[in-house]
């Protein structure tokens, strides 16, 4: 069976996947990660090695490889374009393809393209099903998550500007309250968020460049220093619907990052301890409503991985900075933190039996 499809809206580029026989082909418990790649896009090389060859990152797609599969599976990626690829039935698909942002149109493409495979495959098993991955926007999840029980989530709105003085008019017309991070759609790390504390510091949005294309979101600041003017980012993996602790970074400032850790926290064994027994407490540090919040929101989204990137506020609520399944899961060199490992290990334990449980299913 061949499914034929536009994938590329501007370009006439035509997709094929074909199931294949089972009775052809070995059965081993594979994994097929479905990724996507626009024409012109940037491509990061991080390594190249003997074994793996080159190491690519395409900005929007996740990489769930890094989780690993349990014992004797094999696994591929595959990327949409012209080429037709194979999918052994059997096969349980991961969409891979993780930010609402960069790829709108590849991700509604996608959920058709599954939609049509689970009519003629009724056993067809995908993780991360598109549809999800929609939902995860963060003027989305700001409206989403209103009223979910223990979760703090700042107003958000996304707009796109052909100026800014016309930036300016829509913050005036969105009735939001100073002060504001500004970024633009689709970034995630720490260098492409600006902080307005009131309209007299527009002039910090001259390192944008506003076309009328490019869409950015405003998000009202919740500042989360602690009782020790400190800022503690922490990162929670949701996995079949539990979470997880990944990381509980500490900073002197509120733009918390991963090189903060790097600058901050390396040096010092007072901030690394405050990790370590922060992630030894896991969901003990937050008050007992959040696991009902955390719940509602993976019933929502209804992605099998995702990631949230928050504060432990002093109540124990969660302020949520983010949601999206484009976060690194469990990449990071450790060797200066090794209290992470068994942390590490247990996300990927998780992904593990996600994936058995599918394939069960299959």
């Amino acid at each position: 069976m061949a499914v034929q499809w536009p994938w590329y809206s501007k370009a006439v580029v035509y997709k094929s996947i074909v199931i294949k026989n089972p009775h052809n082909h070995a059965r081993r418990p594979q994994v097929i990660y479905v990724k996507a790649y626009q024409n012109g896009q940037q491509v990061i090389l991080h390594r190249i090695t003997p074994t793996e060859g080159a190491v690519l990152e395409v900005p929007g797609n996740s990489t769930p490889e890094s989780l690993g599969l349990p014992a004797g599976w094999q696994s591929a990626t595959m990327y949409v374009g012209p080429t037709q690829s194979q999918i052994p039935q059997g096969a349980v698909l991961v969409n891979a393809i993780a930010d609402a942002d960069i790829f709108p149109t590849e991700l509604a493409n996608l959920h058709k393209l599954l939609k049509q495979l689970k009519e003629h495959w009724p056993a067809l098993r995908v993780l991360n099903w598109p549809e999800g991955i929609m939902k995860t926007r963060r003027d989305a999840i700001a409206t989403a998550a209103q009223g979910m029980a223990g979760l703090v989530v700042p107003h958000t709105v996304r707009f796109t500007p052909a100026s800014r003085d016309d930036f300016m008019a829509h913050l005036k017309a969105r009735s939001l309250a100073w002060p504001l991070l500004i970024r633009p759609a689709g970034k995630h790390n720490g260098s492409d968020i600006v902080k307005l504390d009131s309209a007299a510091d527009e002039a910090l949005l001259d390192s944008f460049a506003f076309n009328g294309q490019i869409a950015y979101y405003a998000t009202e600041f919740y500042d989360y220093k602690n009782a020790a003017h400190e800022y503690q980012k922490i990162r929670i993996v949701m996995i079949g619907g539990k979470p997880h602790l990944r990381h509980h970074i500490i900073g002197e400032e509120w733009n918390v990052h991963m090189s903060t850790r790097k600058n901050f926290m390396l040096n010092n064994p007072t901030r690394k301890e405050t990790e370590e027994a922060f992630l030894a407490r896991g969901m003990a540090n937050f008050a007992p409503d959040v696991l009902t919040g955390l719940s509602q929101l993976h019933t929502h989204l209804g992605l099998d991985v995702f990631g949230i990137d928050g504060a432990c506020l002093p109540n124990g609520r969660l302020l949520v900075f983010e949601v999206n399944a484009a976060m690194e899961f469990i990449t990071q060199d450790t060797t200066a933190y090794p209290y992470l490992n068994p942390h590490i290990q247990a996300i990927q334990q998780a992904w593990h039996g996600v994936v058995e449980s599918a394939s069960r299913d299959v």
